[in-house]
């Protein structure tokens, strides 16, 4: 009896999946202990009473669906970004015990981080499958079809950084199924929104092409393709600015500045490279449409 009632104040004190699932919570008093749980910073707690939200899959108006979806959202990427600090932390020490340490400790913290890294891809593959088989099989719109999709494209980018490539025959195979199933999604999405027609500055089409241009940069070494797919979302979206309202007008502002950040920067790394592309030829001060002058970028405000 005392085992079975320590068990169950070890749920509530983590505000596990299994305890919102028991209290059988409606819908709107989630999304309310949701927005609680945000502000007290309980991120864990706060993905785990998201994810029976959605797995509630109950009817639901547009509004409601985007509501959920927005929440779903925000949720993953706090708890994501948690981790992610703690990971990046872990990570510090680990270099610094392989300098100065004689062994066990460094022995330590490497076993520490392999069972941490194993926790991060637990939790991603589990917000991977929510997406894949509830979300987007669900979603009545295709605007919510295509944040889902990159949704998932960048949960399986963030896979990649957590297979660590090594000699394991089937970490690296899970490393390659990772960086082709984001490639998929990403290409997907894209392929969504060309034919959804979406508006140039929706921040949703915003969004997705600043992360698959960031995904082909990074992980597919496609600076050009990078740089191609940015510029051409930047361009067809600055002349749409001026009829936006002022909450979409801010979004999507934010968005071109990321988007023109790394434009910026990676033309910078393309001239030094000496790559081209444009349409120019080398002049022996850099190509068409690129420059070697080195970035000054604003930090933002």
């Amino acid at each position: 009896m005392a085992d079975d009632s320590a068990v169950k104040l070890m749920k509530e004190l983590t505000l596990s999946e299994e305890v919102f699932e028991e209290q059988n919570y409606r819908t709107e008093e989630l999304m309310l202990q949701c927005e609680l749980l945000d502000k007290a910073g309980e991120y864990e707690g706060m993905l785990n009473c998201a994810i029976c939200r959605v797995k509630k899959m109950e009817p639901m108006t547009i509004e409601e669906e985007i509501d959920q979806r927005d929440m779903f959202a925000v949720a993953c990427k706090k708890f994501m970004h948690a981790k992610l600090d703690q990971w990046r932390v872990l990570r510090e020490r680990r270099a610094e015990l392989q300098t100065n340490s004689l062994g066990t400790r460094r022995d330590i913290i490497n076993d520490y981080l392999k069972e941490f890294n194993q926790s991060i891809l637990t939790h991603l593959n589990k917000v991977c499958t929510i997406v894949d088989d509830i979300l987007i099989p669900n979603s009545s719109s295709e605007a919510n079809k295509i944040f889902f999709y990159k949704m998932l494209a960048d949960y399986y980018r963030h896979c990649v950084d957590f297979h660590e490539v090594n000699s394991d025959e089937a970490v690296n195979m899970e490393y390659n199924k990772a960086v082709e199933e984001a490639r998929m999604n990403y290409e997907y999405a894209m392929q969504l929104a060309d034919n959804a027609e979406l508006h140039p500055t929706d921040p949703i089409y915003l969004a997705l092409v600043l992360n698959f241009s960031t995904y082909l940069y990074d992980m597919q070494n496609d600076v050009m393709g990078a740089i191609g797919q940015a510029q051409e979302a930047f361009d067809d979206a600055i002349d749409g600015l001026e009829d936006l309202d002022d909450d979409h007008h801010k979004e999507a502002t934010l968005l071109l500045q990321l988007l023109r950040d790394n434009i910026t920067m990676w033309k910078y790394s393309a001239a030094v490279d000496g790559l081209g592309g444009f349409g120019g030829e080398d002049t022996g001060e850099g190509y068409a449409g690129l420059t070697t002058i080195e970035p000054n970028i604003e930090p933002e405000r």
